[in-house]
């Protein structure tokens, strides 16, 4: 469906609602762009979580393990991370796609209802909804880990006594 369509298909939903309907639906989509952002946080939480516990067993026991061990511990986490890093990203993209939503909902509700205040606050939303900075920063935050983690499960496994 193109967005002319979408559009169109937008404007006769909305012209068979109330004012009142029309809000309400946007507040819904709103409750589940907030669901999204804690998402991320509790995806965040376990990536965390993750990280720490592998840190703590190299630190514990790394210099202990075998060599097949060490990697296959290494392969787990690398796996755990990279699926939490890609939990993430796709978190992102759906919270800045809902972001995009609200704001053509809100656009298409002006036309709708003649109330212009509303388009601009739609079109503020909509330049909000572009992949910002923080989501890129937080995702190399999260490779950059997850690499000084396996480093840090190498320099435990080669410490050379001086």
């Amino acid at each position: 469906m193109t967005n002319a369509e979408r559009a169109s298909l937008i404007k006769s939903v909305l012209s068979d609602m109330s004012i009142y309907e029309a809000i309400d639906l946007q507040l819904q989509r709103w409750a589940m762009a907030q669901h999204t952002e804690e998402m991320i946080v509790v995806t965040t939480t376990i990536y965390l979580t993750v990280v720490s516990a592998f840190l703590g067993a190299a630190y514990i026991g790394g210099a202990k393990l075998t060599k097949a061990q060490a990697v296959i511990g290494s392969a787990i986490f690398t796996a755990a991370a990279l699926f939490n890093t890609q939990q993430v990203y796709a978190f992102f993209n759906e919270f800045d796609g809902q972001l995009r939503t609200i704001g053509e909902q809100y656009v298409q509700m002006a036309e709708v209802y003649e109330k212009p205040a509303w388009a601009t606050y739609g079109i503020s939303i909509q330049a909000g909804a572009a992949g910002d900075l923080h989501e890129y920063v937080l995702l190399g935050l999260f490779i950059l880990g997850s690499l000084a983690s396996l480093y840090f499960m190498w320099s435990i496994r080669h410490h050379e006594e001086t």
